[in-house]
């Protein structure tokens, strides 16, 4: 049981849009708050996971890069590292 409270001061705007995104969530205003915070004490916070994804597709990019540098080009490291570029590059879609 939660009987706990915490309170703090936000705009009226900052207010109805909390107010209106938990509508839509189908979820209570204390319910979005709640696991927004939660999120946050783990360190999930908005555009975390993007970032991440961003970062992968750059290493994955470099690594082919590299492939494709080298002489004579290794054709099964290339389809592996092609690979592992189209799926980091799936994966970063997913985060929009």
């Amino acid at each position: 049981m939660q009987n706990s409270s915490i309170r703090f001061r936000i705009s009226e705007a900052e207010k109805g849009q909390i107010e209106d995104f938990s509508q839509r969530a189908g979820c209570s205003v204390s319910e979005i708050l709640r696991r927004a915070a939660a999120d946050a004490v783990r360190g999930e916070v908005p555009g975390n996971q993007l970032r991440r994804a961003c970062a992968d597709v750059r290493r994955a990019a470099n690594r082919l890069l590299d492939v494709m540098n080298s002489t004579p080009i290794d054709v099964r490291r290339l389809r592996a590292e092609a690979a592992a570029l189209r799926t980091t590059a799936q994966e970063l879609i997913q985060c929009k």
